[in-house]
Order: structure tokens, then sequence, then C-alpha cells
């Protein structure tokens, strides 16, 4: 059955004192993007379903929460010298987040923020041929359980889940390319209320 009815609820704007300190670069053969992060955020805004995730509610919460962590990306060109006459190349591409958002006060002093987990990965390994052929194998990781509900009882499990593309660049504007992802069928639950 559909909500008969909607309401609004005034909310009270959510602040943050926040601290960043990054780093950001490259070589020859490497570039990397690093920052770490910590924020103290008073009146964060979240969201509560009832109903199996028909109907939702969002509200402040009336004590601090904090957030921080880690983002860091890289790029690296391996066996660069062996390739550099044939124009082949060999790169491996990652994303890795780790992400310490807890209950600082109040009723759930201490939990997880519901719904993020703490560490997440994606990485690719790509061999490129100078015709244009590629072929990307990648993976896409949540290593850890991840609380969903704010009382940290219920849990999505971890997962891994493994792809590939295989295609040919073309031109600048045009990429023709299969992709196959979950290649090994794992079952899991990308996203939840």
């Amino acid at each position: 059955k559909s909500p008969e009815r909607f309401a609004t609820v005034e909310l009270d704007a959510q602040e943050a004192t926040s601290f960043e300190l990054g780093s950001r670069g490259s070589k020859e053969w490497l570039s990397w993007n690093i920052s770490l992060y910590h924020s103290r955020v008073s009146n964060e805004l979240l969201t509560a379903t009832e109903l199996f995730g028909i109907s939702g509610t969002t509200r402040n919460y009336p004590d601090r929460t904090i957030h921080q962590g880690i983002e860091a990306g890289f790029s690296l060109s391996l066996f660069r010298n062996l390739f550099t006459r044939s124009g082949d190349a060999l790169s491996l591409d990652g994303s890795y987040t780790y992400s310490d958002f807890y209950f600082d006060e109040g009723a759930y002093d201490g939990n997880r923020i519901a719904g993020i987990p703490n560490h997440y990965l994606n990485t690719a390994l790509e061999y490129s041929h100078p015709t244009g052929l590629f072929i990307n194998v990648n993976l896409e990781m949540i290593p850890t359980d991840t609380p969903t509900d704010h009382q940290n009882t219920i849990y999505q499990s971890s997962y891994a889940l493994w792809g590939a593309r295989v295609g040919l660049h073309s031109s600048k504007s045009l990429n023709i390319f299969v992709e196959g992802n979950n290649l090994l069928d794992a079952t899991y639950a990308s996203s939840y209320l």
C-alpha cells in the first residue's frame, strides 16, 4: 500500500567543522591524489525508513557525529620501458576510501552511521594495444560488513565483484566494447535504506 499523505518536516541546517590534508601529484609513470579528513558534524540529516523502505523520514540527529577517513586514487603505468617502442601499454588504476563515520554522543553514541562502508576499493588493470584494442579486468570490493541500521544490529555482507571489458578505441569520440560484471556470480546487496 502506498503512503496516503505526505508531510513536511522543518529541519535545522547541518553544520560541520572540517579539517583536511592532502597531496596530489604525478611522475612519469605514476599519478596520485590522497586526502585525509576529519569533520565534527552538528544536526546531521539522517533518514530512517519504515514499512520495508516504502516510507521514510528525514530528521536532524540532535547530537554530534564524526566523519573521518581517507580518500585515495592512483594511476600507475606498468612496464613502461618494455612497451615504449611498440606502443603497447599496461596500466593499473584504482581508488580506495576509508570511512569512519560514527555517532559521538546521544542515543547511538559509539555506533557507526548506517549505510557507509568502512572500506571501499575499486581497481582496474588494463592492457592497450596501438591498434586501439584494449582488455580490462576490474574489481569492486567492500571487504568488511556494513551496518544497515544505526543500532548496528543488522549488517550488509562484504562482497567482491570481478568484471572485464574488451573493446576498441576507434577514435577520440567513439569506443566500442563488451563488458561483463559480477563474473563470479557473487550474491550481494549494493544499496539499502
